[in-house]
C-alpha cells in the first residue's frame, strides 16, 4: 500500500483503537471499581497477554510481575508498540501529516488534542499515579482518545462542504 493519505489514516484508527482498548484493559484491571488490587501471578500474567506484551514485559522486567511494572510498561513505555504512550505519538505524528497534506492548520482539532495526550504520557510520574490511583488518568486518557476519535471525524469527514472547495 502507498503511503499516503489513505494509510496514514488506517494507522491513525489502528493506534487509536489500541490505545483504547489497553486503556480499557488497564481500568478493568487495575482500576478503583475493583475490591481489590490485581496481585495474583496468573491474572498478572493474562493481563499481559490480553495485551500481547507478555514477551516483551518478560525481556524488559524479567520474570517480576508486579502491577507497578505491568502498568509502567503498557502505560509509559516509549518503545514498546502497543503501550499508551507510542500510540499516542504515532497518532500525533500521522495526524500532523495528514493535516499538512490537507493544508489544514494544527492550531484546532485533532492534532493538538493528540499532541496535548501525547505530552500528559511522556512527562506522567508513575509515583503520582500510584498516589492518585490510575483510574482517573486512565478515563482521562480515554476521553481524550475519544476526543480525538470526535475532532477526526468532524475535521476530515463530517465538514462542510463549502469549507474545503475553492471560492
Amino acid at each position: 500500500m502507498s503511503h499516503g493519505e489513505g494509510w496514514r489514516f488506517l494507522l491513525l484508527g489502528v493506534y487509536l483503537e489500541r490505545a483504547q482498548l489497553i486503556g480499557s484493559l488497564l481500568e478493568v484491571c487495575f482500576g478503583d471499581g475493583r475490591k481489590r488490587a490485581i496481585s495474583d501471578h496468573f491474572a498478572l500474567t493474562n493481563v499481559l497477554r490480553m495485551s500481547c506484551a507478555l514477551e516483551p514485559y518478560l525481556r524488559a522486567y524479567t520474570a517480576e510481575m508486579q502491577p507497578r511494572y505491568i502498568l509502567q510498561f503498557l502505560m509509559l513505555d516509549e518503545d514498546f508498540p502497543r503501550s499508551m504512550r507510542f500510540c499516542t505519538a504515532q497518532m500525533e505524528s500521522h495526524l500532523r501529516a495528514i493535516s499538512r497534506r490537507a493544508a489544514m492548520s494544527a492550531a484546532a482539532g485533532p492534532e493538538r488534542i493528540a499532541g496535548r495526550l501525547a505530552a500528559r504520557l511522556q512527562y506522567a510520574d508513575l509515583d503520582e499515579l500510584e498516589a492518585q490511583g490510575p483510574s482517573a488518568f486512565l478515563s482521562t486518557v480515554l476521553d481524550e482518545c475519544a476526543a480525538i476519535h470526535r475532532a477526526a471525524y468532524e475535521t476530515f469527514v463530517a465538514y462542510p462542504l463549502e469549507e474545503r472547495l475553492p471560492a
